[in-house]
């Protein structure tokens, strides 16, 4: 690509790439290494007789790491040599992750395939993009953990700036690509910066089928090509039945192709209405129902006794991380329970394909298939579970699940949860429908509350807005996961989790799934878990009360915020104007705003963690 982003590291990094380097206590200069005195650097063990780092007991766990300076915004190729001896377990990798301004790791990738058993000196490699919202300082690691036993040493590690692709993820806002009639929205994600747009004069043009006219050319104007972002809205019904090509070019300013990507959409004789489904405008739909998933994660194993407890609050739906059986299943279903059904561990190198004896791709297809044969039919069924935070280093491999969950069952969403925010463009290819999971409360680096609103936003851009999102808010204590930290954390308060939960849905969640109902036993010596689920059921209560208006089918005025540091949505039912103003501090805050078709701005005032909901009337 003519202008392609390079960018030229000031030195080599990272620094003492090869270990040669010592530091006082005998270890690597400019690297810090954890784990129970099981790191070293040996001269003489490198790949030419050089030093290498060495884990002598991979069983025992850590890692060594290095912040490097890299420039957020630009590609990097990371890679290494990686020797071991007797691994057993998920294998030893390079790992290289990226943070936000208060350290929470926003996005990761690790070398694919893991390095296990005995092997020579194997060269491994990462591909990643430090996103623009990242922090300079990114962090270099060798973890082994997840590992029974064995030897492991690395050298050579080297960090390489790279091209971004000219054209990045091609989507459309209707479900799976597939519509009968109406608007449709087309989105092409672009590796151009504003700069590199204007200095080369970059726009772009979908090539679209017609019925009319054999193909056609449409949104050429400049100001729909902005960065990261083309986009264009065309009549479902204009294009011929059945598949088509659309095609999407990248031309510079004197009219060259710089590049092109296809995208293969589905004209349907008729709206698809049967089973589970997304609309495009993020809502979940039941039969053509209109439905707004409201549950909460289940740690431990579906039990009746737990089941009926939790069928007593507020909620339609659970997400049991134990893969449910036809009981649990029925008797949720009993219940009025919907259930989001998980088969995110069936993937070689995770623990959950190896208790199922899974010992490769084969093997997983084979299990994901007899799971959604058997379940697929299933009343209680809401969606399939495909991934639990696995980073970019999984992306083929998710995306190839996703893709069978397609094939075996095509009345169902797939549904993931990534913390790793800035990521979740790239793995868009992998789900249906997102669920990003900031916990700020007591979080490392002490994030501000408003994580939420901040993370849901990077969601929501990651998706170009045209995938649904069903939220995962905090409700749990960060002791009961820390637990050498425990004394220095807590649960969210009552008005804490409000608040979350309400940044949540104000930002554009149109699904909230709490995280855990679990969780609360571990912690039960500080908070009584009966206060907890109190509090949870107290909130998803105020929630669902305002189901009606979160699932009119009426167009809702667009509302543009004028505050900063604060949340604002609205929605239109029976006529009136609806809308929903959040203060994410801890201080007292006006919230003003304007709405479509209303001639003046409002405001609403708002205490501390403030939450507002009603009507406006012009």
């Amino acid at each position: 690509m003519a202008g392609a982003l390079v960018c030229a590291a000031a030195e080599p990094l990272p620094k003492n790439a090869g270990f040669e380097t010592p530091d006082a206590k005998g270890g690597a200069a400019d690297w810090s290494l954890y784990g129970n005195g099981m790191w070293s650097v040996k001269r003489g063990e490198g790949r030419n007789g050089t030093t290498a780092l060495i884990c002598a007991d991979v069983g025992k766990g850590g890692w060594t790491t290095q912040w490097v300076e890299v420039e957020p915004g630009r590609a990097y190729r990371v890679e290494g040599w990686v020797r071991t001896e007797g691994v057993e377990g998920t294998g030893v990798c390079i790992d290289f992750s990226w943070h936000d301004a208060y350290g929470t790791r926003i996005g990761t990738s690790a070398t694919q395939p893991h390095v296990s058993g005995t092997t020579a000196w194997t060269k491994v490699s990462l591909e990643a993009f430090v996103p623009p919202a990242a922090a300079k300082r990114c962090l270099l690691g060798t973890p082994v953990t997840g590992n029974t036993k064995g030897r492991a040493w690395f050298d050579d590690l080297r960090i390489v700036p790279q091209e971004l692709p000219p054209i990045g993820e091609f989507i459309s806002d209707a479900y799976r690509n597939r519509a009968a009639e109406g608007p449709v929205t087309l989105h092409v994600g672009l590796g151009a910066t504003k700069e590199e747009i204007a200095a080369k004069g970059l726009h772009g043009r979908f090539v679209v089928p017609s019925v009319a006219s054999g193909t056609r050319l449409v949104g050429s104007a400049p100001d729909k090509v902005d960065p990261r972002d083309a986009f264009v809205t065309i009549d479902a019904a204009s294009l011929p039945l059945g598949e088509s090509r659309i095609v999407f070019e990248l031309l510079d300013g004197k009219g060259k192709k710089v590049a092109s990507k296809p995208l293969t959409f589905t004209r349907t004789a008729k709206p698809e209405t049967k089973g589970v489904r997304i609309d495009r405008r993020g809502i979940t739909r039941i039969d053509g129902k209109p439905f707004f998933p409201l549950g909460m994660f289940f740690e431990a194993k579906l039990t009746k006794e737990r089941i009926d407890r939790y069928a007593k609050g507020p909620f339609n739906c659970l997400m049991p991380y134990v893969e449910p059986t036809k009981a649990d299943m029925d008797y949720a279903d009993a219940k009025g329970l919907k259930v989001i059904y998980t088969l995110k561990d069936i993937y070689v190198g995770l623990g959950g394909a190896k208790v199922r004896g899974i010992t490769n791709e084969t093997g997983e297809v084979e299990y994901i298939t007899k799971r959604v044969n058997e379940f697929k039919n299933h009343p209680a069924l809401l969606a399939w579970y495909n991934n639990d935070e696995l980073g970019l280093d999984w992306l083929k491999r998710l995306t190839a699940h996703r893709d069978l969950f397609e094939r075996l069952d095509g009345d169902h969403p797939t549904w993931v949860a990534h913390y790793m925010v800035e990521d979740i463009r790239s793995h868009l290819p992998s789900f249906d429908v997102i669920g990003s999971d900031p916990y700020p409360i007591c979080q490392t680096g002490d994030p501000p509350i408003s994580q939420v609103m901040e993370h849901t936003r990077i969601t929501r851009r990651g998706v170009f807005g045209a995938r649904a999102m069903w939220q995962i808010p905090q409700a749990f204590d960060w002791g009961a996961y820390r637990v050498k930290d425990k004394d220095k954390t807590r649960p969210p308060t009552f008005d804490e989790m409000r608040n979350m939960a309400w940044q949540f849905i104000a930002e554009g969640a149109n699904g909230l799934i709490f995280y855990a109902y679990d969780s609360w036993e571990k912690m039960k010596w500080r908070t009584p878990p009966e206060e907890m689920w109190g509090n949870v059921c107290r909130i998803g209560a105020e929630v669902r009360e305002k189901f009606p208006v979160f699932l009119s089918d009426e167009v809702a005025p667009s509302v543009t915020l004028i505050t900063k540091d604060a949340s604002v949505r609205a929605w239109r039912k029976d006529g009136d104007v609806w809308l929903l103003a959040v203060n994410p501090t801890y201080k007292p805050k006006v919230v003003e705003f304007a709405l479509d078709g209303f001639t003046q701005n409002r405001s609403v005032s708002l205490p501390s963690l403030g939450v507002w909901f009603g009507k406006i009337k012009e």
